[in-house]
């Protein structure tokens, strides 16, 4: 094995022994109450700044 192959898989075990220990310090997972869910037309109006008018052509229905 090269040294620089020694070197990269000693950097990679190190690096995932320290996100190992913060997984463990840190075990709360994120609490998904606190997300904000978006309607289709308050993304496109965050996106384009307008809602857009599409047209479902198989069905004949159209949406705002």
């Amino acid at each position: 094995m090269k040294l620089s192959s020694r070197c990269l898989f000693g950097l990679t075990s190190a690096l995932s022994l320290v996100a190992m220990a913060v997984s463990l310090l840190h075990p709360n997972p994120a609490v998904a109450a606190d997300r904000v869910y978006l309607s289709n037309p308050d993304i496109q109006a965050a996106v384009i700044g307008k809602g857009m008018l599409s047209k479902n052509l198989p069905s004949g229905a159209m949406s705002h």
